[in-house]
């Protein structure tokens, strides 16, 4: 039916996953200060630990054609992927009883005295995508081609919605007030068309053009339901003029890009290229619906010497949020306004600074090396609250060793550092104005080797080793203008702790060729994570930090041993 020039392939992928991971979740309202050693207020309630069920099946169906041909090449595919998720939600029970019930609306609520509380956490819900994605690629002339790329997707999630509460004092009341399912739909289009030439003989030209846009198709049904597995609902606790329920979150963006690049040789081995980059966004239920950035570009490479070569480049670009709104988005949920309006910095204006460096020194008896360096900085001129600076530093060198014609190896090591400000106002004039200043640093070690060992054997191994450091600058005005109000704002003196984490892990892997169309496979990997934060400590004091909110959650630290086999077979 086709000729050599096509080629039609199929793939079936089917993963089922089982076991389960740590979870946390919050019962209830309103416990007396004898059981919760406080006074209640509408926020109190336990916070309860639990081991979330994993029971997840993901099937996955694809076929592609592929077309070849001396100036036209094309591919047009289709997949399919349904996620299962074999339970709806865990059911947990709180450890503690309803003290007191008033049979009224209210933070004690929960039932007469000595009533179980039970509530449902809902688990990730089953969902299916559908995608139809082609490429297609032209030779205009000999030194002129024009390709593109656009896929076409439909994600759709239909999973029932757990029960509102399995408080069987408050369940009977029918306070929630909502369909039985989301029966979201997310449309999903990516186009990009890309031109590329060589008028002269030393210069090329690349022009693209780019849309990226998701359409969520779900219908804003509003929702009412019950706060807290308290006889309480939702709309009525999240702020004054709440509508009688909460609408669904519908959040649709369009985002088109438009590139132009031009590089010319203006030397034998020395190339210079500059560009142009213009963004436009547009999205909905948003701090700012419409945006625009304009990037302009310089890089230059050169072969400096006999196997060296190196390259370094500047990025400038423009940000402009235009009708920034930071209530809107708090608004569609029912809030009056959002406090003070904090900038959102993925969306605010933005002045933006990028500098890239690498270099390649030349082959030394078997030895390659090189180093690349990057500076990146962030100023947000309009954000008086929110993010207003950051800037990142990001250096190593690497590299490459091979001792036999057989076993390449090599080293590598990178250092990062992130720098960030933030500033906030409180709204209360004792406390007034705060700012934040956060440092990252981190680093990265790394060496991997591969060792032929015979022509059907092959054996790979990496080990890889990250040690990070956050250290915390906080400051206000809280301390001076409180000491006298509050008696434990003496605690406020001491520092934020710095929060440590190490990441290790090591993969082996091996593959034997059985026949040619065949071979056997096998791995094993070892990761390990050890986080220190003040935060997660549970003899961690609050007062000490001027009374830090502390989550309560367990210590995210954990040892992970995987071992996998398969065998692979080409046709």
């Amino acid at each position: 039916m086709f000729g050599p020039q096509w080629q039609l392939s199929g793939a079936i992928r089917h993963e089922h996953k089982d076991g389960s991971i740590e979870q946390t979740m919050l019962f209830g309202t309103g416990k007396n200060a004898a059981v919760q050693g406080s006074t209640p207020t509408s926020t109190s309630g336990d916070i309860v630990t639990f081991r979330q069920p994993i029971d997840y099946d993901t099937d996955q169906y694809e076929i592609n054609l592929a077309y070849s041909g001396h100036d036209l090449q094309g591919q047009l595919g289709y997949v399919f992927s349904q996620f299962t998720d074999n339970m709806l939600s865990f059911n947990g029970i709180d450890p503690f009883l309803s003290p007191i019930g008033t049979g009224l609306p209210g933070g004690n609520s929960l039932g007469p005295p000595g009533t179980i509380i039970r509530a449902a956490y809902a688990l990730p819900p089953s969902n299916s995508a559908h995608q139809i994605k082609g490429q297609v690629g032209y030779n205009l002339a000999p030194s002129t081609r024009i390709y593109g790329n656009f896929t076409y997707g439909l994600m759709l999630q239909n999973d029932g919605f757990p029960p509102d509460t399995l408080n069987s004092y408050v369940g009977p009341l029918n306070l929630g007030s909502h369909g039985g399912s989301l029966d979201g739909a997310v449309q999903q289009l990516f186009g990009n068309l890309t031109l590329t030439t060589q008028p002269l003989n030393k210069l090329d030209v690349r022009i693209s053009y780019t849309i990226d846009k998701h359409d969520n198709l779900t219908d804003p049904q509003r929702v009412q339901s019950v706060y807290n597995d308290a006889y309480r609902i939702y709309a009525n606790e999240i702020g004054a003029g709440a509508a009688a329920g909460v609408p669904i979150f519908i959040y649709s963006t369009n985002i088109q890009t438009a590139n132009a690049e031009a590089g010319y040789r203006v030397l034998e081995q020395t190339k210079v290229t500059l560009g142009y980059q213009f963004q436009d966004v547009t999205r909905n239920t948003s701090d700012v619906d419409h945006s625009k950035e304009n990037t302009v570009s310089a890089r230059v490479n050169s072969y400096l010497l006999a196997g060296m070569n190196g390259s370094i480049g500047y990025e400038h670009s423009v940000r402009k949020a235009e009708n920034y709104d930071g209530a809107e988005p708090w608004m569609h949920l029912g809030y009056d306004d959002n406090e003070n309006k904090p900038f959102a910095f993925h969306e605010a204006s933005r002045t933006r600074d990028d500098v890239r460096a690498r270099l390649t020194l030349p082959d030394w008896d078997g030895v390659q090396a090189g180093v690349q360096a990057r500076y990146l900085a962030d100023h947000y001129p309009n954000s008086d609250f929110g993010l207003t600076n950051s800037h990142s530093i990001l250096a190593g060198p690497h590299v490459s060793y091979m001792p036999t014609p057989n076993i390449p190896t090599s080293v590598y090591y990178t250092y990062q550092k992130i720098f960030r400000e933030i500033a906030g106002f409180t709204g209360n004039t004792l406390k007034g104005r705060w700012s934040e200043a956060t440092d990252d640093q981190l680093h990265t070690v790394g060496i991997s080797a591969d060792w032929k060992a015979t022509e059907k054997l092959k054996l790979d191994t990496s080990f890889n080793m990250s040690y990070g450091d956050v250290a915390y600058a906080l400051s206000d005005q809280l301390t001076a203008a409180q000491a006298a109000v509050l008696g434990n704002q003496a605690y406020v003196i001491e520092a934020l702790p710095n929060m440590n984490s190490q990441l290790y892990s090591f993969n082996l892997t091996g593959e034997y060729q059985v026949m040619p169309q065949a071979s056997i496979w096998a791995g094993y990997s070892f990761e390990e994570y050890d986080n220190t934060d003040f935060g997660l400590d549970p003899a961690s004091n609050p007062l000490l930090y001027g009374n830090a909110l502390l989550s309560g959650d367990a210590n995210p630290s954990y040892t992970v041993h995987v071992f996998a086999a398969g065998v692979r077979y080409r046709w």
